[in-house]
């Protein structure tokens, strides 16, 4: 699912662990409690996603795009944010 066009797409509680979703554009989309865990963000674009309760432990966020998304209550635990845009 690299570079997938996700905009807008309802994930919440989708089992996306260990996923390949760099550089994807998932602008808008529910990933609400969603298990994202170990899954490689790296460049994708999140802006305005509602990641509230999503299981990001783990998760590469490595210049990820975060502005606008809902992040309340998601485990960040392990994660790698550095070069995030928030």
């Amino acid at each position: 699912l690299s570079k997938a066009d996700l905009s807008n797409a309802n994930l919440s509680k989708a089992d996306l662990s260990n996923t390949d979703l760099s550089n994807a554009y998932l602008y808008t989309a529910d990933l609400s409690n969603a298990d994202l865990s170990n899954t490689d963000l790296l460049g994708a674009n999140l802006s305005n996603a509602n990641l509230s309760g999503a299981k990001l432990n783990g998760a590469e966020l490595n210049g990820a795009i975060l502005r606008g998304a809902n992040l309340e209550g998601a485990n960040l635990e392990g994660a790698n944010l550095d070069r995030a845009i928030r």
